[in-house]
């Protein structure tokens, strides 16, 4: 996210669920930090 990062703050990692048909993004979480992990259902 562009300007969310400042001196005293990291930037936010967010978790999000996207559809794929559309290019939408439904809901965006954020998480304690950034992960290779990925999930697979």
């Amino acid at each position: 996210m562009r300007g969310a990062r400042t001196s005293k703050d990291p930037a936010p990692h967010l978790l999000s669920a996207l559809d794929h048909a559309t290019g939408a993004v439904l809901t965006q979480q954020r998480v304690a930090g950034k992960s290779n992990q990925r999930f697979r259902p």
